[in-house]
Parts: structure tokens; sequence; C-alpha cells
């Protein structure tokens, strides 16, 4: 004897992918820059509820580096709903995707940029003349423990001459101490300024 049976209310299981929309949270810089957080807002509902996010590769990066976002259906809170994860599962579950660091994400000043970080956030000539005209006042004989001529009277001019970047040798973010830095911008300066010799004649000198 035999029996049919017609059954209803099945669909296909759907295949979310978890990738679509991500995007991160980094902190320090290229080359030391680390992805610290997964963030879904820009992901399907489903997604944001009920899949689980792993980094891996996600410290010390520099731009164009990549690193691996994995994914995975917590507790099977998906295939309840009649959804699966698109991709090939690893042994623990997770699906994953290789992420690139974009081209424009902060870096360091380096060699390349260092002229042009200089002249947006260094220190600027106006600047300077403000500092040394705090501290050097009419008569004095040294400006920074360099000797003048004579006698420091007032500034006449002051011009960027070159601009350096100072590197350390850290290979790590994790190794750099507290207090130390990675790189620094050292601006060049050439003052030129009029003093007063023992004769009491005006005379053009500069540092």
């Amino acid at each position: 004897m035999t029996h049919e049976f017609s059954v209803s209310g099945l669909s296909e299981i759907q295949e979310l992918d978890p990738f679509e929309g991500l995007s991160f949270e980094y902190k320090n810089a290229a080359p030391y820059l680390t992805v610290t957080r997964v963030i879904t807002d820009g992901c399907d509902e489903y997604v944001k509820g009920n899949v689980r996010f792993a980094l891996e590769n996600n410290t010390d990066l520099d731009r164009g580096d990549t690193f691996i976002v994995k994914a995975c259906d917590s507790w099977g809170a998906l295939g309840s709903k009649g959804f699966r994860l698109a991709g090939e599962p690893d042994a623990d579950g997770f699906v994953s995707k290789t992420f690139t660091v974009d081209i424009g994400m902060p870096s360091y000043v380096d060699a390349d940029n260092g002229e042009e970080a200089y002249r947006s956030f260094g220190t600027k000539p106006e600047d300077i003349l403000t500092g040394f005209r705090r501290r050097f006042s009419r008569g004095s004989r040294f400006i920074s423990g360099i000797a003048l001529d004579g006698r420091f009277e007032t500034i006449t001019d002051i011009e960027l001459v070159d601009i350096y970047v100072g590197t350390n040798d850290k290979n790590s973010f994790d190794s750099i101490g507290r207090g130390e830095y990675y790189n620094r911008l050292i601006g060049l300066y050439k003052i030129d300024m009029l003093v007063t010799n023992d004769r009491g004649r005006s005379m053009r000198d500069a540092v």
C-alpha cells in the first residue's frame, strides 16, 4: 500500500554575503595601522543580528597590505531563518574574505610626503618668529647656544631652507615605547637679523 503526501511551505535556503556593506574601525597609521573592529551598519539586517566576525593579520599594516575578515552563523540563528552564509566554511564554520588597506588610509610621514606634510601642519614661520621674540630680548649675545657677532636687535627675515623626516628603527607599533615617536618632521630655517656691535653700529647676522 502506498500513500502520497503533499508538502508545502518549504523554500530554498537563501545565501547571504556577510561581507557586503562592511566597514572598519582603525587606530594608529600606516605602516602601523591596526584594524580594530568590524562595523556592520551598512549590512543586511540578518547579518547585523546573527553573524559573528573575527579579524586576522590586522595589525602593523601599510597601505596596500591585506587583512582577513572571518564570519560565522552565530548559534545557527541564520539556519533557523532559512539562510546560510555564502562561501566555503572552514572546520570552525567560518567563511573568509581578504580586504586590502586603502591607499587613502592615514599614514605616518615619510620622505615622499614630508614636504607636503610639513607645509600643512609643521611649524609656521610666523610661529617661529613669535617664539624668538618672546625668548630673546634686545642685547642678547646668544640664541639657542649660538654666539652672535653682536647684540641682538631684531629679526629682519625668515626662510625655510630644508625639511627633514627623522625615523626610528622600530618594526612594529607595539615596540614603540611610551614617549617615543615613529618619525618626526624637522624644518631648517635661516633667520636674518640685525645685531649691534661693540661700537654701537648695526650689522646683519644670520642663524
